[in-house]
């Protein structure tokens, strides 16, 4: 009886196996047969631009000013607002919307189960292109997805109880790159902690207050050095939590997370309202290279300091290629709208 439970198992981890190699083959093959990319803008707005993702970071976290006062403060200073994760609100899938546009779901989410090299075309391909630099640096996701386009990264191990110590590295070899004499023109910040701490604490309890505390500071530390003439940085999150630090439902408590503009190209404005699938074309008029042409999105022109013939012009163009030719038109009339 004992064998031959073992051969059944056996047998289902199998045919199991199959069906996820399977799904991966389909998903990648799908991708190289997406359309291609296409240009937004004629200039560019500034010279770098820094991503700083924190990892279940729920909107009304930043809405109350005693959690996170030094971030809450300087949104004035830039564009501010409301950004949507993905349906599916988990930290892979958060982050290869916010990398590529592609929100995955059914068989694009069992091919990356294992975070494997991302092999359509994203933003990093055209900076690398240009002759220019990306790095990563934190969360372990991003390099297997991305980490080829680029060099001098650095990936947190993902478990252990040191979170907190390599998220700080991270933060640090960041820095330490952005001022450096040939600063990445595109980079990636991970913070981990935060994540760990709503699943660990919740978000109502002192604890966890602590936690966004020691990143309000470290972040504004980091501002202080790294946000100089020429460099861009965006913060905002792969998804939210509820008041136990959970997610990975589809109701508005786990898909709103804040999302801030500050720096060089920046204008100010505190009603910005994104979906993740839109970060992609935002970076791509900020650093003057192609946007995936795959994806429904629509750049958030409003945050950025273009004129109205200018962003007329973007939104029209993103309208043109992103959606009138796409079935998936029909699954975000707010688009539509909004153009």
């Amino acid at each position: 009886m004992g064998r031959r439970l073992w051969l059944v198992l056996w047998a289902v981890f199998v045919l199991l196996g199959h069906l996820l190699f399977d799904a991966n083959t389909l998903y990648q093959q799908a991708l190289s047969q997406q359309s291609g990319a296409y240009a937004l803008s004629e200039r560019r707005l500034t010279g770098r631009v820094v991503l700083v993702v924190l990892d279940s970071w729920a909107l009304r976290t930043l809405a109350d000013d005693r959690l996170m006062p030094k971030l809450y403060a300087r949104q004035k200073g830039g564009a501010s607002g409301v950004l949507w994760a993905p349906r599916q609100t988990g930290t892979i899938q958060g982050i290869l919307t916010l990398g590529t546009g592609m929100a995955p779901s059914g068989l694009a989410a069992i091919g990356l189960m294992s975070s494997a090299r991302f092999e359509g075309w994203t933003i990093f391909d055209d900076v690398a292109a240009r002759g220019e630099n990306v790095s990563f640096h934190g969360g372990p996701a991003w390099l297997p997805l991305f980490g080829d386009r680029g060099k001098g990264h650095f990936r947190e191990t993902g478990h252990g109880p040191n979170f907190r110590d390599e998220d700080v590295e991270g933060l640090a070899h960041s820095r330490q790159a952005l001022l450096s004499g040939r600063p990445p023109t595109l980079s990636v910040v991970h913070i981990t902690e935060t994540d760990v701490a709503a699943h660990q604490y919740g978000t109502e309890r002192p604890e966890y207050a602590a936690v966004l505390k020691f990143w309000d500071d470290a972040l504004d530390d980091y501002l202080q050095q790294v946000l100089k003439p020429g460099t861009t940085v965006i913060i905002t999150a792969d998804h939210g939590n509820d008041v136990n630090g959970s997610h990975g439902g589809s109701e508005p408590i786990y898909r709103k997370v804040p999302v801030v503009f500050l720096g060089q190209g920046i204008d100010r404005d505190n009603h910005i309202e994104m979906n993740a699938a839109d970060m992609p074309a935002t970076i791509s008029v900020l650093l003057g290279i192609r946007a995936p042409g795959a994806v429904v999105a629509m750049p958030a022109v409003h945050a950025l300091q273009l004129t109205m013939v200018e962003r007329g012009r973007v939104a029209l163009i993103s309208y043109a290629h992103s959606l009138l030719n796409r079935a998936a038109l029909k699954e975000r009339p707010d688009l539509l709208a909004r153009v």
